[in-house]
């Protein structure tokens, strides 16, 4: 080997026996830096073609006069010959009659997908990625389109002007593990496709020698766009091959403004069968650190899967949060529990995340959650204040009894109250509550199911032991409505 290349230890480490993630690209993802760019490999487990066979698939049933030309350049699996490929039969059939037959051979049914590729779905979204990318057609990731400009402007606005702590985006990924339609949203990391989406029928479907072009020199949002993205964020390559020269290209430009002083890595791939040698290389020059698994001879990409599966252990939200919901208990006043479906689940994800090892205790009135508190002390109380399918259904009951928690607490547990969470389904409570609650003694008031386990993780985390703390990435850098929780 030579030594002009030679591997850091740890890394040769990592690819000789297959195992491990690197430390910093975990760190990365827990402050919410890296955007995962999910290639066609990931998909290959639904079942959809490869590119080369489904270009010359469509040329032997639409286009049988370019069948020998399609054979011979999607044969040499050269991007540029699939690119031209794909560009001979457009012009041969017409556009839209391209786009129709490509549309035809990427139709998937979601709901009947292999299990290998409902993991790896499972797994993805389950990780606080900022963002992901997709350079692929079909609907499995859903998300944006690059197309369609409001989407595009709003996806481009949230990953590139919106600041959350590290706390904030783990929570958001967090509930949207089991409780995606809490908010008007998706809560879970947004996904933008950069080459089309098959599911819209007004959307173009890149893959032409044309389309490449003017999508890259043509628009300049486009371009403006994965250039910062490349520049300010890190990547984590995922089932992506490194063959779209276009992409290489913005690539390149950014390698080249940092000429080597980048220090850690620019971006991360997950890749088959790459010896060290290879993997030091594009550390060195490209900024891109390798996370090798074998393949044997190509026959068996479950590497993948355990990678991905390895990153969402280390990384995912719900994990940690169980470890800190263990061993601890929360009362939870509702006023119209009968109709609170939502909360019913937020309460049922919280305790299967703890693996059952936490004692969640529901109440309709302040008196009962006064007399369960003076017989069990409690680590926190959290008030809902109504329904979220129809906020305004409870809420008047929900304020009263909020109010008489407060105060009740204060006049017979002055020293030893518990720390009080009120959560309103209502954004317009805030400004009108807020502080009268606080003033009541209030550890914070909230209105999102993600600000809610913020929250939580941040009191039970203020409130354990030293010795026994939960070593949660979710740890709040916002400042408590309290200088410190009420002790318990």
């Amino acid at each position: 080997r030579s030594d002009r290349y030679a591997t850091p230890d740890a890394t040769v480490a990592r690819l000789m026996d297959g195992a491990g993630l690197p430390p910093a690209l975990l760190d990365e993802i827990r402050t919410g830096n890296v955007i995962a760019f999910v290639g066609a490999g990931f998909s290959r487990p639904a079942g959809l073609p490869l590119w080369g066979p489904l270009l010359q698939a469509i040329a032997e049933e639409k286009c049988a006069g370019a069948k020998e030309i399609i054979s011979k350049l999607t044969s040499s699996r050269s991007a540029q010959d699939l690119d031209l490929a794909a560009q001979i039969l457009s012009d041969e059939m017409t556009q839209q009659e391209f786009q129709a037959a490509l549309r035809s051979k990427l139709s998937v049914n979601p709901s009947t997908l292999p299990t290998q590729m409902q993991d790896r779905l499972r797994w993805l979204h389950g990780v606080p990625f900022a963002a992901i990318l997709t350079t692929n057609f079909d609907e499995l990731l859903g998300g944006a389109d690059v197309q369609d400009s409001p989407r595009f402007g709003e996806f481009a606005a949230r990953v590139l002007r919106e600041r959350l702590t590290e706390s904030e985006q783990l929570a958001r990924v967090a509930v949207a593990d089991t409780v995606q339609h809490l908010e008007g949203y998706s809560q879970t990391s947004p996904v933008l496709k950069l080459h089309g989406d098959a599911s819209r029928q007004d959307s173009t479907l890149i893959c032409t020698r044309e389309g490449y072009r003017a999508l890259l020199h043509t628009n300049a949002r486009y371009s403006t766009f994965l250039r910062t993205l490349m520049a300010t964020r890190t990547l984590l390559f995922i089932g992506f091959s490194f063959t779209d020269n276009y992409l290489n290209e913005l690539r390149s430009e950014i390698v080249s403004m940092f000429a080597g002083k980048h220090g850690q890595p620019l971006s991360y791939a997950i890749l088959n069968d790459i010896e060290a040698e290879k993997a030091s290389a594009l550390l060195k020059h490209d900024g891109l650190e390798v996370i090798s698994f074998s393949s044997h001879g190509g026959k068996d990409f479950s590497g993948l899967d355990r990678l991905l599966s390895e990153l969402h252990t280390r990384t995912n939200p719900t994990i940690s949060v169980g470890r800190v919901l263990t061993m601890r208990s929360i009362i939870w006043l509702h006023t119209s529990w009968e109709t609170s479906t939502t909360t019913k689940r937020m309460v049922e994800y919280l305790w299967k995340a703890s693996g059952g090892q936490c004692t969640m205790t529901a109440v309709s009135t302040a008196e009962e959650a006064l007399l369960k508190h003076r017989n069990t002390p409690h680590d926190v109380i959290v008030c809902c204040m109504a329904s979220p399918a129809r906020p305004d259904l409870g809420r008047v009951d929900g304020t009263r009894a909020t109010g008489d928690l407060l105060t009740g607490l204060r006049s017979t547990h002055p020293k030893q109250a518990p720390p009080v969470i009120v959560l309103s389904y209502e954004k317009g409570d805030q400004a009108n509550m807020e502080r009268p609650c606080i003033l009541r003694g209030a550890y914070s008031f909230i209105t999102t199911y993600w600000e809610l386990l913020d929250t939580l993780t941040t009191v039970l985390n203020a409130t354990r032991p030293p010795e026994t703390a939960a070593a949660s990435p979710v740890v709040s850098r916002k400042r408590a409505h309290r200088e410190e929780p009420a002790p318990t």
